[in-house]
């Protein structure tokens, strides 16, 4: 079971950590295409695997990015705004000596983030 959060959480959560202790840096700007939400995953100083994930209405995966020791990234992925109702952005991570893989947070209210580029960088775990 993944924990909501909230965007303004994400943002502040150098300065206040989520509820596991992670800090995710979160910048946004315009997207470069105005009909798509876009999405940039990578990590500083964390080697467990992380991932972000884009998950439709069943549960099924639209579309995901993954890091890893020095797979560190920056990835990238994108959703056309239309789409954006139906999907749900989970944020993974490894837990019990990183043998687990779980979405462990789910980002609420995706569709506010129309026309978006959002680059998350996990920098604690």
């Amino acid at each position: 079971m993944s924990i909501d959060i909230t965007w303004q959480q994400l943002k502040n959560s150098e300065s206040v950590p989520l509820p596991d202790g992670d800090k995710i840096e979160c910048q946004e700007k315009d997207s470069h295409d105005k009909d798509y939400f876009e999405l940039v995953l990578s990590t500083v100083g964390v080697t467990w695997w992380k991932s972000a994930t884009l998950k439709n209405a069943n549960g099924d995966f639209v579309a995901k990015l993954e890091t890893q020791d020095k797979r560190t990234g920056p990835y990238m992925m994108s959703a056309k705004n239309a789409d954006l109702h139906d999907l749900k952005l989970y944020l993974g991570k490894a837990k019990a000596l990183g043998i687990k893989h779980d979405d462990f947070y789910q980002v609420l209210d995706l569709e506010s983030k129309k026309g978006k580029h959002i680059e998350l960088t996990w920098r604690k775990d």
